[in-house]
């Protein structure tokens, strides 16, 4: 099975930023941070970095404060795309569904209920939002373990799980190979690793413990990872 390197944005009031360890406070317009585009504007940062596949968390309705759906539904038609849009319950489901059909549901927003009653499991995404190591949640059901959590998720089926390691992102801090590894041996389902990748070191490291793909956006704005491996 192919490694899949999925390329990632993040869009605030309309813009794309560089996102730092889930601290949203301190995210900034992408183009202060980039050496590759030279825009916020999130049709051109995909115009210029072309990449196969795009994660989208859409900021404003993560947060509560409005919404980037006409953006995500206009990238939705060029650009295979799943997207994060803050899902709370069944009603954003059938929203984010009008605008793409591959929706990421985060412990961060999400509960249990909502899990065991989406339609469109098999086309959708769990996030696992980690920091500090536990699952940041809002679903006093979910375990506290994210193993614990691949472990029930291995009786549904699902398009594929993201590991996501908020501490980490943007911090180009590498990754820590020895829980991944035991998450991996819990779970029969494609896992998507995210959070502080450098360089190729680290994505051979995913491979070589049999995760099957990686969120990565700084080291490509930094240019650690050659641009042609995105597309």
């Amino acid at each position: 099975m192919p490694f899949d390197l999925i390329f990632v944005m993040d869009i605030l009031n309309g813009v794309v930023v560089h996102g730092i360890k889930g601290d949203r406070s301190r995210y900034k317009p992408i183009d202060k941070y980039s050496m590759i585009v030279s825009s916020q504007d999130p049709l051109d940062v995909l115009k210029t970095i072309n990449p196969r596949e795009v994660y989208i968390a859409d900021l404003d309705r993560i947060i509560g404060i409005g919404d980037n759906l006409s953006i995500i539904g206009d990238i939705a038609k060029k650009w295979k795309l799943i997207a994060d849009i803050g899902i709370r319950d069944i009603s954003d489901l059938d929203i984010g569904h009008h605008y793409l059909k591959n929706l990421v549901i985060g412990t961060e927003t999400a509960n249990m209920d909502l899990i065991l009653k989406d339609r469109f499991l098999k086309d959708d995404i769990i996030s696992l939002d980690i920091k500090n190591n536990k699952l940041l949640k809002k679903d006093k059901m979910f375990p506290d373990d994210p193993k614990c959590f691949l472990q029930y998720l291995d009786g549904y089926e699902i398009n594929g799980i993201i590991i996501l390691f908020l501490d980490r992102v943007g911090t180009e801090t590498g990754i820590n190979i020895a829980p991944l590894e035991i998450m991996r041996s819990v779970s029969n389902h494609r896992l998507i690793y995210g959070g502080g990748i450098r360089g190729l070191d680290d994505i051979e490291a995913l491979k070589d413990i049999g995760i099957d793909g990686a969120l990565i956006s700084t080291a490509i704005h930094k240019k650690n990872i050659p641009l042609n491996l995105l597309q």
